[in-house]
């Protein structure tokens, strides 16, 4: 309503746990991408894999990297933290890695969670330049995706006294 008029009762769409919520499509790595359709009963799993897996917690601030196009931009970068009521921050300014690292430090980051072709990238970007940022507060910081090689786990708990943790449909693991 654009007369500022306030609505005191709205009827809600009567959804149950196999209504469709979002539909997905894949990459099409393996052919043409295909839909793949996620119910409401989806944020079950979101809100559980956000607790713990991604071990969000109330007070924390969580960043996700991914685009919100992708299932896991979507999924773990807006309705699981939404679903677990935790503060996220999105940045839409391309990749550096001073735009990053500033960003986590500006905003107080206290969970990461970014793909392996970045964590490599940032990597590639030296030791030195993370000196430049406060990134004490970061907490816990995970990676899902393509296979993230071990090289890059032991770079970041050099780095941040972190280490990456491999999400992969099994329980959390760390290189």
């Amino acid at each position: 309503m654009d007369n500022g008029e306030r609505v005191e009762e709205f009827d809600i769409y009567p959804s149950k746990a196999e209504t469709p919520s979002v539909l997905h499509y894949t990459s099409g790595t393996t052919g043409k991408p295909k839909g793949a359709q996620h119910v409401h009963y989806a944020l079950i799993s979101q809100y559980i894999t956000g607790k713990y897996v991604l071990d969000l917690k109330d007070e924390d601030i969580y960043w996700c990297t991914a685009d919100p196009g992708w299932v896991t931009g979507t999924s773990y970068g807006i309705i699981s933290p939404w679903a677990n009521g935790i503060t996220q921050c999105v940045l839409d300014s391309g990749f550096t890695a001073e735009n990053w690292y500033r960003f986590i430090e500006k905003h107080k980051i206290t969970v990461w969670y970014s793909a392996p072709t970045a964590i490599r990238s940032l990597m590639k970007e030296g030791n030195e330049i993370v000196k430049k940022f406060d990134l004490s507060m970061l907490r816990h910081l995970a990676s899902v995706g393509e296979p993230l090689n071990a090289e890059a786990v032991l770079w970041s708990k050099e780095v941040f006294d972190l280490s990456f943790m491999i999400l992969t449909g099994r329980p959390k693991q760390e290189v």
